[in-house]
């Protein structure tokens, strides 16, 4: 289980994925948590972006709809990359489902509907959490690819942890 998501989430996530294939290590394993993370904050941000409500709706409607809009591609290109070092298994539906949950609930993101602010906080977490993961996955032994595609990912989500920012300094 997923505990905290102010630990370090990648050996928690690796942990996860290894009950699954324990006859894979390494890389292939941080490259599937990466990818489930995406997922899961993915959901957050495309919840968020239906659930927004108040004063502030259009712009964090369509600000929820910038940030969630490219995580399937970003998503599919990890996952590629986890099926080619390691194994298919890493992409299990019910698997990356079921640690995308566990994410969410460590992320504190039910399905109530909290207020504008609280979706922004939220939001704004589980993209510091992603990057903590893609940090930590840049510690293993990397292909230039692979460095290079987390490298790409984190740079846009560091981007959206600015823009959420900027959105709270706003109130």
């Amino acid at each position: 289980m997923i505990e905290d998501a102010n630990k370090e989430l990648l050996p928690q996530l690796v942990s996860r994925w290894q009950e699954a294939a324990p006859e894979v290590d390494g890389l292939p394993l941080s490259l599937a948590s990466v990818a489930v993370t995406l997922r899961a904050v993915g959901l957050m941000h495309q919840a968020a972006h239906w659930q927004t409500k108040g004063l502030t709706f259009y712009s964090d409607h369509k600000l929820f709809q910038k940030i969630y809009g490219a995580v399937g591609e970003e998503i599919d290109a990890v996952s590629e990359k986890a099926i080619a070092l390691g194994d298919s298994i890493l992409v299990c539906p019910i698997k990356s489902s079921e640690l995308a949950l566990e994410l969410l609930e460590a992320f504190g993101r039910a399905c109530d509907v909290p207020d504008a602010d609280k979706l922004v906080k939220l939001s704004l977490e589980a993209e510091r959490g992603l990057l903590q993961v893609i940090k930590t996955a840049l510690q293993d032994d990397v292909t230039d690819g692979v460095e290079n595609l987390l490298q790409g990912i984190s740079d846009k989500h560091e981007g959206h942890v600015y823009l959420l920012q900027q959105r709270l300094k706003q109130r």
